[in-house]
């Protein structure tokens, strides 16, 4: 089943026709950092439906994914986000052990 919204504030609310909606993008160097309300989402197993998608585009390319349920985790999303794409045009992810992952990851924090 798919849920469809709205976004009402920082609400997600139902609707009937779900309604896309930007909500942070930063460039870190060449990366895109996009964190965007998409007004649709599946429902995963019994969690929450994740309506919230962060991503780090490099020329198109996903590197890495979040979704989320509400504005509160978008916004940690994205600031995740942003300290990986720095790390990675920094050079940090290069094999040091303290280097952050690229990765997706469906949260529910």
């Amino acid at each position: 089943m798919i849920d469809t919204f709205k976004l009402v504030g920082k609400r997600v609310e139902p609707n009937p026709d779900p309604i896309y909606s930007p909500i942070f993008h930063q460039m870190v160097g060449p990366l895109l950092v996009s964190t965007v309300f998409l007004g649709s989402a599946p429902r995963r197993g019994d969690g929450p439906p994740l309506p919230f998608e962060t991503m780090i585009l490099d020329d198109g390319e996903s590197l890495h994914e979040a979704r989320t349920a509400t504005w509160e985790q978008a916004e940690r999303a994205h600031a995740e986000a942003v300290a990986i794409a720095t790390a990675r045009v920094n050079g940090a992810d290069r094999g040091y052990p303290d280097s952050p992952p690229i990765s997706c990851k469906h949260g529910r924090s």
